[in-house]
């Protein structure tokens, strides 16, 4: 993507941290509420008016346990705005807010989630995970997304990367535990 609106999570968990533009403000913040076990209730993502002081706002939300995205007030289930196209084994998910609405595709490629607007194929946002190392540096979360994005779908677009790369952590944790008790049995 040419010029962009980028952004880094400050936290390593993408769910329960500031979201700083590139230029140093932090516009956003998600704040995630558990219940028993640790079980994600909600992740609220917040507006903040610009100042430390400032009031924040609710943009978003994803509602884990009802299994629903809220954009600026306006709630649905994910199984109307997200779905799995073509063969069973697909990594690629394709969300729309409604009948006539853009339509995104989603794909985890390189290590990093890319979302392209169907049927164009452009390219709207992209999320690199954090990144671990040993010996240098680790590498926050960042997202980029298209300056053309009007501030409903940036919300939207950030939820839906977020949704993402929860699942994914959650399939690779889910996985290392099967091989784990498998090992052990």
């Amino acid at each position: 993507m040419s010029s962009t609106q980028s952004f880094l999570f400050v936290s390593k968990d993408i769910l329960n941290s500031g979201i700083r533009h590139i230029s140093g403000n932090v516009p956003f913040y998600t704040q995630t509420e558990t219940g028993w076990f640790n079980k994600k209730q909600t992740t609220v993502l917040h507006g903040t008016s610009g100042d430390q002081g400032g009031a924040a706002s609710v943009l978003g939300v994803i509602d884990w346990k009802h299994e629903e995205f809220e954009v600026h007030g306006q709630r649905k289930k994910l199984s109307e705005i997200c779905y799995k196209p073509g063969w069973l084994m697909s990594k690629t998910r394709e969300w729309t807010w409604g009948v006539g609405a853009q339509k995104f595709s989603v794909e985890w490629e390189n290590n990093t989630w890319i979302m392209e607007t169907l049927p164009q194929k452009s390219r709207e946002a992209m999320l690199s995970p954090f990144a671990s190392h040993w010996f240098t540096k680790d590498e926050a979360a960042t997202v980029e997304i298209s300056p053309k994005a009007d501030q409903f779908h940036v919300v939207f677009m950030i939820l839906i990367l977020c949704y993402m790369e929860t699942k994914r952590l959650e399939q690779r944790r889910n996985a290392g535990n099967a091989a784990v008790i498998s090992a052990v049995q």
